[in-house]
């Protein structure tokens, strides 16, 4: 079997495809619209920001291994322990 053939009758099919897909408008509207929509409010909604990022520290063992690194994480300024005894939901 001739690969090259092969992929070449693929390459043909998926291009036959594509053009008579954007060859109807609604269609074009269909799948353009949704990415647009997307990039909007994504691009507005998520941010990398990571400042206070809160996270939740459960040490069992209490040693000062845990006390050492529970200390070196809050130290850093961008991750903030949540204590749960103090946390209403």
């Amino acid at each position: 079997m001739n690969w090259r053939l092969y992929w070449n009758q693929i390459v043909s099919i998926i291009w036959k495809e594509l053009l008579a897909t954007f060859k109807d408008p609604k269609t074009r509207i269909i799948l353009l619209l949704p990415v647009i929509i997307q990039g909007f409010l994504f691009g507005y909604a998520a941010t990398y920001n990571l400042n206070k990022v809160p996270y939740v520290l459960i040490d069992e063992s209490h040693t000062q291994t845990a006390a050492a690194l529970e200390s070196t994480i809050n130290s850093s300024g961008v991750l903030n322990c949540i204590n749960l005894r103090t946390l209403r939901i």
